[in-house]
Parts: C-alpha cells; structure tokens; sequence
C-alpha cells in the first residue's frame, strides 16, 4: 500500500480518526507478526485461530 503512494493513502487518510497516523510497517511479514504475538493475547488467539 505505501508503494502505492498518495493515489491510495491520501483518501484512506480522509478517513482515519483525528489524530491518527499512518506509517510504513516496520521489516517484513515474519517481523510482523512476531510483534503481534508479543501484544496481548487477543491478537495472539487471531493468529493462532
């Protein structure tokens, strides 16, 4: 998606909640989802369904 540029972000941004901001993902998918399995167990129960 931010490869995409403004042509997408800018009306997801229109949007978004005040105060919210987008930013790029940090690393890769396995980066990812090592950081949601550190967050609390709702996210960790959704990926290990």
């Amino acid at each position: 998606m931010f490869a995409a540029g403004e042509l997408i972000l800018a009306p997801l941004r229109a949007h978004l909640p005040a105060g919210v901001e987008l930013r790029a993902p940090l690393g890769d998918g396995l980066d990812g989802a090592a950081r949601l399995l550190e967050r609390p167990t709702l996210f960790r129960d959704l990926i290990h369904g």
